[in-house]
């Protein structure tokens, strides 16, 4: 049941990863969560390791998938009347790697799709629940949406789309007290990340790492959300249409 004295907040993508950490520190702040995934024995896994997260209103869900996001968020409608927060996290798997001109016309549509289009879908829906009252968005975007990527130029081209987005919007959006900003993250140790550590030889591939982090270490989930934590919070009311990057130091550097 919900309890109206706190705060409503949808997060995509929230059962591994940057997500889940997010809801684990969303918890901590006493939002009511909405999360959604489209994996539900990862989400039982989740729970299993982390009983608080009954508390979380889990919804399976492939927001690429046809019409389910708009089923989703229909359902939160019902049953909440409101958001008063949203973190548009939700990620698939980088599908068009390499040069772009060896790239399909398809896996292109697809990744523009699953990392631009849905995401902005998201939004359109979040902004409905929040209008009159007001709230906060904050889109997980990525370095590549900050410096160029070769080998992802349509990862990149969506993340540098979402960026835009989340700027106009936020001049849009200003004077209905509402605010939008993003997170941009760079290497960070997600299940993404420790597939590729097991393929790959792990001493050669945390020496890379190293050499290309001035930190000299991959990040951890907990960082990101942290950076999220507080531009939905209250503490960063004056913070419009910023992107915190929060990458270790690599987008110094230029080119990953």
């Amino acid at each position: 049941m919900n309890d109206n004295n706190k705060k409503i907040a949808f997060v995509s993508g929230g059962s591994k990863g940057i997500g889940l950490a997010i809801v684990l520190k969303m918890l901590d702040e006493n939002y009511q969560i909405i999360t959604c995934g489209r994996n539900i024995d990862a989400w039982n896994r989740a729970v299993a390791e982390n009983p608080r997260l009954n508390e979380v209103d889990f919804i399976k869900t492939d927001l690429c998938g046809n019409g389910q996001l708009n089923k989703l968020f229909a359902k939160i409608k019902k049953k909440y009347g409101r958001l008063d927060a949203a973190v548009n996290n939700a990620a698939v798997q980088i599908l068009a790697k390499g040069q772009f001109t060896d790239i399909s016309e398809d896996i292109l549509r697809k990744n523009l799709d699953c990392d631009l289009w849905m995401p902005t879908m998201c939004i359109k829906k979040e902004l409905e629940l929040m209008l009159p009252a007001g709230g906060s968005i904050v889109n997980i975007s990525s370095i590549s949406g900050v410096i160029p990527t070769p080998g992802a130029a349509m990862y990149s081209a969506a993340k540098y789309g979402l960026e835009g987005l989340t700027k106009t919007l936020a001049l849009e959006l200003i004077d209905k007290n509402i605010r939008l900003n993003t997170v941009a993250p760079g290497a960070i140790m997600t299940p993404r990340w420790e597939k590729r550590v097991q393929e790959q030889d792990r001493e050669e591939t945390f020496a890379s790492v190293a050499a290309a982090i001035p930190i000299k270490r991959f990040g951890i989930p907990e960082e990101v959300a942290n950076g999220v934590l507080w531009l939905l919070s209250d503490e960063a009311s004056y913070v419009i249409g910023h992107t915190l990057i929060i990458d270790g130091g690599i987008s110094l550097r230029g080119n990953v």
